[in-house]
């Protein structure tokens, strides 16, 4: 009876680590999203259309695709 109470002591242990491990690497993808992102997040980025060049580095913005993504949802 005292190997059970080891042997959950040590899973419970275990499943304990593999969550801390797991949250820990999303807050990590999270916060390098967020810190690289923010700073070239931009308004009209957001609410204007995109235009031909735009993969290319010249203007235009993400509304359709947060358009379709929504419709999508």
């Amino acid at each position: 009876m005292e190997f059970r109470r080891i042997e959950e002591s040590i899973f419970k242990a275990l499943m304990i680590l593999s969550l801390v491990f797991v949250v820990g690497s999303l807050l990590f993808v999270v916060g390098v999203i967020l810190w690289r992102g923010l700073p070239v997040l931009s308004f009209d980025m957001v609410t204007k259309t995109g235009e031909g060049g735009y993969l290319l580095g010249k203007g235009g913005g993400i509304l359709n695709a947060i358009i379709g993504s929504l419709y999508l949802a």
